[in-house]
């Protein structure tokens, strides 16, 4: 079976919003800017089901400031999206967090070698000579003897040819200025219960991004996304994480839509014959429908999405209605990079724990193509 990728439309606006978004949202290309970050997390602690509060970890910033309390959301919604839970009681929560964030110029002068071109040597020479002459006279014939004169006249020219080798003479140094700045986002847990007597770290994460840009209010939303599933764990010698600024689930987590109840973000399931590179994004339950993300990484040979896909629940099997900019059922080939498809089903998934999402590629329905197996969801 050939290799499959699932589709999204390039640069074009969504019209149809996941309900807890009720703002326009995008579909990513790919290729808007690109903001890499690393990060380093220690720790071996499970945020599922803890209660947590956020305080400044800058004795110069008050929690109370409006700059951290919008930088502090992005940190919640992380903790919210690992299955933690905001808490305003400071004396009974699991853990209390701190943060702190910095912005640094770190602009230099670079010294640019521009390189000289000219001549380096001969690799060879050639000379050529050419004879240009004439001659004319008289001759008289009488008694057996001949008499008479002769005249001429001639010219040697001569040229040389000399071939020359070219290359890089010397160079000359231009000074270049490079603008760089170091944004840094510190992140601290510690055991709320041991706060007053000998306070513990539970765990820890830094993140730090360098670029051109001194805007930090801009530049920090994409920091705290990369650290999206980091909290808590260690993840070893540290890692570098991009994310395109038109990323579709960006920017749904941007506005606070993934950590809504009715959404489940990159379910677990039992089994799937599905690459790594194709995953499930979410889940949104709403009252008479549902709507399945897909999200796909990676360069694959060609994709398509068969209109005989089918959701399985309850005894019930309920077909795709149709697909966001997209027809289904149309093949795409050579494309490469992140690509989202929203898929809506007229069927909801309430009160239910799992289900099956079953693709044919034929109208008989005698031959699966994708298939995810026991998909769980809030």
């Amino acid at each position: 079976m050939a290799k499959k990728i699932y589709v999204m439309i390039t640069s074009i606006v969504l019209t149809a919003i996941m309900t807890s978004c009720a703002e326009t949202t995008y579909l990513s290309n790919g290729y808007g800017t690109r903001y890499v970050v690393n990060v380093n997390s220690w720790g071996n602690y499970n945020i599922e089901g803890k209660t947590f509060y956020i305080e400044s970890g800058d004795e110069n910033i008050s929690c109370n400031d409006l700059e951290f309390k919008e930088y502090s959301k992005y940190l919640s919604e992380n903790l919210k999206l690992q299955g933690a839970e905001e808490t305003t009681d400071t004396m009974s929560a699991d853990m209390c967090i701190l943060m702190n964030y910095s912005i640094a110029d770190e602009s230099y002068t670079e010294t640019v070698p521009i390189p000289i071109w000219g001549v380096t040597g001969v690799s060879s020479v050639r000379t050529q000579s050419n004879t240009n002459g004439s001659i004319y006279g008289n001759a008289y014939s009488y008694g057996g003897y001949v008499s008479g004169s002769a005249h001429g006249n001639s010219s040697t020219n001569t040229k040389t040819n000399v071939n020359y080798n070219y290359g890089i003479t010397g160079y000359q140094n231009v000074d270049r200025h490079v603008t760089q700045f170091l944004r840094v986002v510190n992140v601290y847990a510690f055991d709320n219960k041991s706060i007053s007597t000998e306070p513990t770290m539970l765990w820890k994460t830094n993140l730090y991004s360098s670029g051109s840009s001194n805007n930090f209010r801009k530049v920090m939303p994409y920091i705290m996304y990369i650290c999206w599933g980091q909290l808590g764990i260690d993840i070893g010698e540290g890692k570098e994480f991009r994310v395109f600024e038109d990323d579709y689930i960006y920017q749904c987590w941007k506005k606070g839509c993934l950590s809504n109840p009715n959404i489940t973000v990159f379910p677990n399931y039992e089994k799937t014959n599905v690459s790594n590179s194709i995953k499930i994004a979410f889940v949104e339950i709403l009252q008479d429908e549902t709507i399945i993300c897909l999200r796909k990484t990676g360069c694959l040979d060609w994709y398509s999405v068969s209109p005989y896909l089918y959701m399985y629940y309850n005894g019930k099997r309920v077909k795709v209605d149709y697909a966001d900019n997209y027809d289904l059922g149309t093949k795409i080939r050579n494309e490469c990079g992140t690509r989202y498809i929203r898929l809506h089903f007229k069927g909801s998934l309430l009160d239910v724990k799992s289900f099956d999402l079953v693709e044919y590629t034929n109208s008989h329905e005698n031959n699966i193509g994708w298939s995810w197996f026991g998909i769980k969801i809030k």
